[in-house]
């Protein structure tokens, strides 16, 4: 496996390859540096602008979409990520996170199988997210902590209250 250092050395090449922009898939990477890619489909995306406002209403902050954070298995890029101020001023890099965010969202896809979503939550838990949720295209959601999955946001708030369709 890469580490860190590698991982966003590998990184910065993949986001100066002329090839690789523009292509509708979202580009992650496995602990080798392989490059895994994700179609993008308009229901997802339209879940994923959901998310992100509501994150931004309830909690102010900053929800932003598609941010790159190195775990052990790789570069992953959470569908949306929630970033406090405090993060902001002490954990942004405009290329790379070091650390996860405080909020990590998966939206589902058809192609996501449980395990691979389950195995992206906990990277994002090991690398210091506090919660990350696995929301589905109807709008249900999981919320997954590091004591494991939770009945309620520690955030406050239902998101799936929020997101149902």
């Amino acid at each position: 496996p890469l580490g860190a250092a590698e991982q966003q050395a590998l990184w910065n090449r993949l986001c100066q390859d002329a090839s690789l922009s523009g292509i509708p898939y979202k580009v992650e990477t496995d602990a080798h540096g392989g490059i895994l890619l994700g179609p993008a489909q308009a229901r997802h995306a339209r879940m994923i602008r959901r998310v992100a406002r509501l994150l931004e209403e309830r909690l102010g902050g900053e929800a932003i979409t598609e941010v790159a954070v190195i775990t052990t298995e790789g570069v992953k890029v959470p569908d949306v990520v929630w970033c406090s101020a405090a993060f902001l001023a002490t954990h942004w890099s405009d290329t790379i996170l070091a650390r996860a965010p405080d909020i990590c969202v998966e939206v589902v896809s058809p192609s996501n199988s449980e395990s691979e979503l389950l195995a992206k939550a906990a990277l994002y838990l090991a690398h210091r997210a506090t919660e990350v949720w696995l929301v589905a295209e109807d709008g249900a959601v999981e919320i997954h902590a590091s004591s494991g999955m939770q009945a309620a946001s520690a955030f406050g708030f239902d998101p799936a209250a929020a997101l149902a369709n």
